[in-house]
């Protein structure tokens, strides 16, 4: 009780000491009012940038005092400060004069359908690039394919297989592959806009859908309108002809591990479509692609409820990663909203091949056939002109009027123009016609206003 009654004398004491505090007007906070407005002007809103370097800026002194022996410390402190001073100017003059990277400007160009950057400084040597994987299954043949997919590039209408001789006529500048970290896709999405993926072989989104050619007919008929790859390299070569040594071409292809088709998508039975990897000893495992023929990027997940094909994760591909596949996956083709008007096919307004007579896709490889024939691998094109490639592949929404003179007519077909082609009708279309007509089955349109 005594130590009680001492305490709150002690409050009663304290509380009688307690001086009284007035306004004072003579602070810096009101000698600041009048530079509000200007300094506002000047630097933003409080609330666009921090007082808190200069606040902290009280540590600064300290921890130079520290490195002083505290006694003659204000010559030492100066002359750290000077020191510093140096090698803050010092640094600043070596990023001014050092060598900066051009900023290629078609990286962001929205008309392009994709972008693979210009840069030769990352190399191999095709010798030591081989001698380097040559126990990797996933590098099996792959100079032999490489030449394949590059002939069947400069003579598309050649269905025959290539001979050694044509082979052995390609040949690479400084004999050198030259690799590349990320490429670029732009795409049209289902409502008419520009978007786009940047693929990155070293990260999850690595994964890439493509149209199925219509000639495709294999005995695993789960395929869908499209095949799904996955990037494991990005590359280009400098090609030259034995007949004229004296000239290049620059060669941009995706090296790609191919996902098989297991279960299609329906919409009837809610299934998602569902594929797995081939066995890494298949011819047809692996292949090349060109950008100009890729869709845009997809989302793969795995079907954890199937397991893992190397429980151990002891994998024999590195550059495949084999170590860390799963037995099958599910192509989530509710990731966006352009995805999936992709797979009620012919509904999305922006997927211009859907409504195509004549579509230019990558032919794949039927088996028993000859690789250079419809391998995966040898992705066939068009016509020789690069450009030619993308503009018959781009997405485009702009129709041609036939009557044109200048413009074949059946370069492109509208929608309404079905006499030049059989729309497939699918489940996907019924389905969504019929919610269609449900939704605005009682609605009355008042066109007048």
């Amino acid at each position: 009780m005594a130590g009680a009654s001492a305490k709150g004398k002690g409050k009663v004491i304290l509380q009688q000491l307690r001086k009284g505090k007035s306004f004072n007007f003579h602070t810096y906070k009101f000698h600041a009012l009048g530079d509000y407005m200007t300094t506002i002007r000047r630097f933003g809103t409080t609330d666009s940038y921090s007082t808190e370097p200069g606040e902290l800026e009280h540590r600064t002194p300290k921890g130079r005092y520290r490195h002083t022996d505290q006694r003659a410390f204000v010559r030492q402190l100066t002359q750290i400060e000077r020191r510093q001073a140096r090698l803050c100017r010092i640094k600043q003059w070596q990023q001014q004069h050092a060598p900066r990277a051009e900023v290629d400007a078609r990286a962001s160009d929205p008309q392009l359908h994709h972008h693979i950057g210009q840069s030769e400084k990352s190399y191999d040597d095709f010798g030591h690039y081989l001698r380097s994987h040559s126990t990797d299954p996933a590098m099996k043949d792959f100079l032999p394919q490489l030449k394949d997919y590059i002939l069947d590039c400069l003579e598309p209408e050649k269905t025959s297989p290539h001979l050694d001789r044509e082979c052995d006529s390609i040949l690479f500048k400084h004999n050198q592959i030259y690799h590349h970290n990320i490429a670029k896709f732009n795409y049209t999405t289902y409502d008419i806009r520009r978007d786009q993926d940047v693929i990155n072989p070293r990260m999850p989104h690595c994964n890439i859908m493509l149209l199925k050619h219509h000639d495709d007919h294999s005995d695993n008929d789960h395929g869908g309108n499209y095949r799904y790859a996955k990037v494991i390299g990005i590359h280009h070569v400098n090609v030259v002809r034995m007949g004229n040594v004296y000239e290049s071409r620059r060669f941009e292809f995706l090296f790609v591990q191919w996902y098989e088709p297991v279960q299609n998508h329906a919409w009837e039975t809610r299934t998602l479509s569902r594929v797995h990897f081939m066995p890494l000893t298949n011819p047809n495992a692996f292949g090349f692609v060109d950008p100009a023929v890729v869709l845009r990027a997809c989302h793969i997940i795995p079907a954890f409820s199937k397991g893992q094909r190397n429980p151990n994760e002891h994998g024999i591909s590195p550059l495949a990663g084999d170590k860390h596949d799963w037995c099958e996956y599910y192509v989530n083709s509710f990731v966006d909203r352009d995805t999936l008007m992709r797979f009620h096919y012919g509904l999305g307004v922006g997927d211009v091949y859907a409504h195509e007579a004549r579509i230019v896709e990558c032919p794949y490889l039927v088996p028993g056939a000859s690789p250079s024939q419809s391998a995966p691998q040898t992705t066939m094109q068009e016509n020789n002109n690069h450009s030619g490639r993308e503009e018959s592949l781009q997405e485009t929404t702009d129709w041609q009027d036939p009557t044109n003179g200048e413009d074949k007519e059946d370069d492109h077909l509208g929608i309404e123009e079905a006499i030049f082609f059989e729309q497939e009708r699918n489940g996907s279309t019924d389905s969504l016609i019929e919610a269609l007509e449900e939704m605005y089955s009682d609605h009355v349109f008042d066109y007048e206003n």
